[in-house]
């Protein structure tokens, strides 16, 4: 992204240099080198940060999902010791509906946790940290 007036970068943190020069017929070609000038370094307290951030959001995304899977399983095994029913597979189908119901109700609120996430990340990355 270089602005037009004399070939200076937009961010004052980025320059460009030439790479190499060849010639091509009878025309000179260059490559162009886009480096930065600053050097970014990600401490410790960064790498914490986004660690945290992550598994804050692995939380948060799998929350509903293993909720409704623990209500469910629990309800069914109070009703099974109610009634002494002992069926091991008694548990699956419901546990299985309920997840996928829970999923499809709260996808819109995990992608947008997953977007916050990433948008955070992307925005360090793009800022320097």
């Amino acid at each position: 992204m270089v602005s037009s007036s004399a070939n200076r970068p937009l961010n004052p943190a980025l320059r460009i240099g030439y790479k190499e020069t060849w010639k091509i017929g009878g025309l000179r070609c260059r490559s162009f080198l886009l480096y930065r000038t600053k050097k970014y370094v990600m401490n410790e307290a960064d790498a914490l940060d986004i660690l945290r951030n992550a598994i804050w959001t692995v939380l948060i995304a799998s929350g509903p999902a293993v909720l409704a899977a623990m209500v469910v399983g629990v309800t069914i095994a109070l009703i099974q010791a109610l009634t002494q029913v002992q069926e091991m597979t008694l548990t699956f189908v419901p546990k299985i509906i309920a997840v996928m119901v829970a999923i499809a109700l709260s996808a819109p609120f995990v992608g947008a946790q997953i977007s916050l996430f990433t948008n955070l990340v992307f925005s360090r990355v793009q800022s320097g940290f």
